[in-house]
């Protein structure tokens, strides 16, 4: 097969974007160029899979792309946690953070259930309570990816109360998340260095894969699995409408907050 990479065309280049989209890795244009989103996404796709994280798809990328219903397959899921947990366990050094990484890692492959309705019975423990603990009206849910990062805080470090949670609070936002940070001098721009493990990354919206927005503010978080250089592996909620992990660049987030003391 003809070796695709960044700056292929083609036929080809669509059906790899359709691939990656169909598990999880989008969302993505299927516009047959292969750019620098799709390039991320090829990357992203292949760390997941054990694959030589180079961006190339050549035959190895090739063949895992043509598997069906990979992200939902539960020995595939069951696969990229235990793969996880390896790295949080060797790049992790404080036990609360590392009992974070574990709830939420525990969560990958959950969805919402009907999709893009940010509601269902996989994702409920996540996001049950918030309308009711902010006094919001109405049935609509919210996008949830900073409730994700709220709950699995409390479930990870056992709050029995959200005045108990390091936050004080049910988070819903990104930018309550910086704003948190910052007041605690516990936020740091993306570039500037290393970057702890359980630590939340921030983020906008747009390319993302969180619900599209109108607001230029809008933000999406997650939490940090381990540095990886010039990119972070994430566990991150309401990406795609579901618990994925993904490889991050550092160019592309806003910064980190370090929640824990």
């Amino acid at each position: 097969m003809k070796f695709m990479k960044q700056g292929s065309r083609g036929a080809s280049v669509r059906t790899v974007q359709e691939r990656l989209n169909r598990n999880g890795f989008g969302p993505l244009s299927v516009d047959g160029v292969f750019g620098p989103k799709t390039d991320l996404a090829v990357e992203q796709f292949q760390l997941s899979s054990d694959l030589v994280a180079d961006g190339i798809v050549g035959p190895r990328t090739w063949a895992a792309l043509l598997v069906e219903s990979r992200v939902v397959a539960t020995d595939a899921v069951c696969d990229e946690q235990q793969r996880l947990m390896v790295l949080a366990d060797k790049h992790c050094s404080n036990g609360g953070a590392l009992s974070v990484l574990e709830a939420a890692i525990s969560d990958l492959g959950a969805v919402e259930i009907p999709n893009g309705s940010n509601w269902g019975a996989e994702i409920n423990h996540l996001v049950n309570g918030y309308n009711e603990y902010w006094g919001v009206k109405g049935d609509k849910h919210y996008p949830w990816c900073a409730m994700a990062v709220s709950s699995w805080i409390r479930i990870g470090l056992g709050c029995r109360s959200w005045e108990s949670h390091p936050f004080e609070a049910f988070y819903g936002g990104v930018a309550q998340i910086e704003a948190w940070g910052k007041n605690r001098a516990t936020f740091s721009a993306a570039d500037s260095g290393d970057v702890a493990a359980g630590s939340i990354f921030t983020m906008g919206r747009g390319g993302s894969g969180s619900d599209p927005s109108k607001s230029v503010r809008a933000g999406h978080t997650g939490l940090v699995v381990c540095d990886a250089g010039d990119k972070v592996v994430t566990i991150e909620g309401n990406t795609s409408n579901g618990v994925r992990s993904l490889l991050r660049s550092k160019s592309d987030l806003r910064g980190f907050v370090r929640w824990w003391s």
